[in-house]
């Protein structure tokens, strides 16, 4: 469906529901574990983004590909870009995406065995999603704690 959706895209001229559709693709290929199609799929929607000047994809792009990153165990990668995925976040207001961003920083540091740093993350997170009421975050952030206590414990 998504390739058709780009097709017709294409060739109605919409290059900003191009560059949306690309990376609502590239995160079903996450989904389906192709991170490397995926990542090629999001740095072109990333790049159509910022060529028709859509701030709210450019922001979503760049953590799609910041989580794209984290799959394939780059981390370097993924912090770089889920930084840049936050500062975004904030400055658009959107608290549902700066928790996100938390939370996926947080799991890259754990991921790093940097636990103090990962639970900073997300601590700032779970205030977020408390705040404004964002369930499935919050349980994410107790999911990853909880997971960072037992390896401690370990």
């Amino acid at each position: 469906m998504f390739r058709q959706a780009l097709q017709l895209n294409r060739e109605l001229g919409g290059r900003r529901y191009e560059a949306q559709t690309l990376n609502n693709m590239s995160m079903s290929l996450n989904a389906l574990g192709d991170h490397k199609e995926a990542l090629v799929t999001c740095l072109e929607a990333l790049r159509l983004a910022k060529e028709t000047e859509f701030p709210g994809l450019i922001m979503t792009a760049t953590g799609t590909i910041g989580e794209t990153y984290l799959a394939m165990g780059d981390y370097g990668q993924a912090d770089h870009y889920l930084q840049q995925y936050l500062a975004a976040a904030r400055t658009a207001g959107s608290k549902r995406d700066e928790a996100w961003a938390l939370i996926l920083l947080g799991e890259t540091e754990h991921r790093q065995e940097l636990d103090s740093l990962a639970l900073s993350y997300l601590s700032q997170a779970f205030d977020i999603a408390q705040q404004v009421g964002l369930r499935a975050e919050a349980a994410r952030c107790h999911e990853l704690i909880a997971d960072i206590y037992e390896q401690q414990a370990i």
